[in-house]
């Protein structure tokens, strides 16, 4: 008989804190964003064309179902103690704690308390009308087989899906539910047919904590790294129970439980009422996946409150929505930025102007709602694409000048499971709320840029075709900076003003340095200082090429080359990686091409070092071939935090 408990890997050398990179992309907001995910993937695991169904519910774990996670608090109290020596090490040295090291201990302290409690809440996340984990339940059994079951409870950037349309991309969304967790413990259940048609269900549970050394552990021998799972402890590898395996109280967290499908457990979640914890998960629900609803691919259970599906959608988002009820709640505890804006553009696919389909050629074809009118609120275009998720409307848009004349207007533009729905896919960020040309494998990078530049032309060409000429009217040319919704602001400073304002009929201009040549240090290295580490130049130019010489042939007043300033410079942080901006701007000039950042207003011009999307070198200049002029360009670069605490400018250099 197979011996039942925790196991963790034992400490391997490597020291792996309680942050986990790919976890914090979900913790700045992470209820939306775990809504986002869990939904997601039971959409992706469909039957057929069958509507995926979904309850959201909450339950108590008591005994025995306590004795599974209090089997753990030895590893816990260890981490208390891993956490408190090295605190304890900083204070010593006269060291202010860090954010994580305070963090870290909360988290301990949090852990010991709910594992002591009678009870423990858990959030059920369980769906039907889905395949259920299929495949592989140990790494052992076959490594060349593709395992849904040991991507979600086991894997790290694996993403195992039917279709390429598929909502998952990176596969880090298994990461979710443990933002949610205030004990970093999720439970799976998963119920799926075998190839003899009968069904099977695994239970597995899993714990994060950090990695403890043995002189930690009471017994002085013990040792674990980062991750642990309750299940089958005496074999080679963590393995779930099976079967007659399974306890009872675990069978009964599923609701249905012969019915093929998985249910994600969230042990102890994120502390916050039952009222507002339904009505953000309903909220999220119907703004992220208003689509899926509308076309009959998704219904959900969110407690006993509500119920979404085609047949109740527009009377759901009358209560959530039209009443303000999920909007003044996402104020209240400081919703993420991209909430409100979603909500607004799903309001056009809600309430359209009009609407109609796309022809993206050989990317298939695409529906298309417009809203119009004072009550707009935002000028942009979004996109939803697969079964119905929306994806953002912070999107690359290639060619601004194209654009001359539109009103305010909402754009919502559904891609359905197309050719168009994967090029996005190439191009999301891991929460699916951004897209960018620099998240697309260099190798995969201009076809992807080719057919999303396919995409870009139709939505103009549509635009074009819609919206009236109103030349006569007054608008702001740098709103169409904001088409598909990039973000607003320069240098770390999002809420700052334009620099520049085109009124048609009239024309007002603020001097500024966009689309000047300016004058920049030569190939030396003079003009700027060079700090620690390598600093590598993608380019420098040889004698008589991009250089000025006033004088005539001989210099005698020392050779410049000139620079040009770039248009709309801005800098968006990204999720859980403090020193890494997605930096956008627009280009006034084809023929230089090399980007050079610099701190605003400094007296003395100064290159300050960035280190691209993997690379491993600093540098101080960026070639990007493939500069066109007033072509929007996003690069995803790494600063040193003491540069991101100045206003930056940018220049494209000889």
């Amino acid at each position: 008989m197979a011996e039942i408990g925790w196991r963790f890997a034992p400490y391997n050398g490597r020291v792996n804190g309680l942050n986990d990179a790919a976890e914090n992309t979900f913790s700045n907001d992470a209820i939306t964003l775990f809504v986002r995910e869990v939904i997601q993937n039971s959409v992706d695991a469909a039957q057929d064309d069958s509507t995926v169904r979904m309850v959201f519910n909450l339950d108590k774990l008591k005994r025995p179902a306590l004795e599974m996670l209090r089997r753990a608090e030895i590893y816990v109290q260890a981490g208390l103690r891993a956490s408190e020596h090295k605190a304890n090490d900083r204070r010593a040295k006269n060291q202010e704690l860090q954010y994580l090291d305070r963090a870290e201990l909360a988290f301990f302290h949090r852990a010991l308390e709910a594992l002591r409690q009678p009870e423990v809440t858990v959030l059920g996340i369980h769906d039907y009308g889905t395949t259920g984990l299929n495949g592989a339940i140990a790494h052992s059994e076959d490594p060349a087989q593709e395992s849904s079951w040991l991507a979600l409870t086991r894997g790290d950037g694996i993403s195992v899906k039917k279709s390429g349309n598929s909502g998952g991309s990176h596969g880090i969304g298994h990461n979710a539910p443990f933002a949610m967790s205030d004990l970093n413990t999720v439970l799976y259940i998963s119920t799926r047919e075998e190839e003899a048609g009968v069904p099977e269900t695994v239970f597995q549970a899993s714990m994060r904590l950090r990695t403890i050394q043995p002189m930690f552990f009471e017994d002085g021998e013990t040792s674990v790294d980062q991750y642990g799972y309750f299940g089958q402890c005496d074999s080679d590898e963590p393995l779930p129970l099976v079967a007659d395996q399974i306890p009872e109280w675990a069978t009964a967290l599923r609701p249905n439980s012969p019915e093929v499908g998985t249910s994600v457990i969230v042990a102890q979640p994120t502390e916050i009422s039952d009222d507002k914890l339904w009505l953000l998960i309903a909220g999220a629900a119907i703004s992220s996946f208003y689509v899926a609803f509308e076309e009959g691919h998704l219904s959900v259970q969110v407690g006993e409150r509500y119920l979404i599906n085609r047949d109740t959608l527009r009377d759901i988002w009358t209560e959530l929505i039209e009443s303000g009820d999920y909007q003044e709640l996402l104020a209240e505890k400081k919703g993420s930025e991209s909430d409100l804006p979603r909500i607004e553009f799903v309001t056009t696919r809600h309430q359209p102007d009009q609407s109609g389909t796309l022809d993206l050629g050989e990317l298939g074809e695409a529906t298309w709602s417009l809203r119009l009118g004072d009550e707009v609120g935002r000028k942009g275009v979004a996109f939803a694409r697969g079964r119905g998720m929306y994806i953002s409307h912070y999107l690359p848009l290639m060619r601004l000048n194209s654009i001359k004349r539109f009103p305010t207007f909402s754009l919502f533009v559904s891609l359905g499971e197309t050719r168009a729905s994967e090029v996005l896919k190439a191009m999301e960020n891991p929460s699916h709320t951004e897209a960018s040309i620099e998240e697309v494998d260099i190798s995969m990078r201009a076809e992807i840029e080719a057919d999303y530049q396919k995409i870009v032309d139709a939505v103009i060409g549509k635009l074009e075709e819609l919206l009236p000429n109103t030349e006569n009217d007054e608008f702001e040319l740098n709103s169409f900076n904001r088409f598909f919704q990039l973000p607003f602001g320069s240098g770390n400073d999002e809420k700052e003003a334009t620099s520049s304002r085109v009124i048609i009929g009239k024309l007002s201009r603020v001097k500024r340095k966009e689309g000047t040549p300016t004058e920049i240090p030569d190939g030396s290295d003079s003009g700027f200082t060079p700090r620690e580490g390598e600093i590598e130049r993608n380019y420098r130019p040889s004698e008589g090429e991009g250089f000025d010489t006033p004088e005539g042939e001989g210099g005698k007043k020392g050779r410049k080359s000139y620079g040009v300033e770039v248009k709309d410079l801005r800098l968006v942080p990204a999720p859980g990686e403090p020193n890494v901006r997605t930096v956008h701007f627009t280009p006034l000039d084809s023929e230089r091409k090399n980007l050079a950042l610099y701190r605003s207003g400094q007296k003395e011009i100064e290159r300050i070092q960035f280190r691209p999307q993997r690379a491993s070198e600093w540098t101080t200049q960026l070639f990007i071939p493939s500069i066109k002029k007033n072509s929007r360009v996003s690069h995803r670069l790494e600063f040193r935090e003491e540069d991101l605490k100045y206003p930056l400018e940018g220049r494209l250099e000889p």
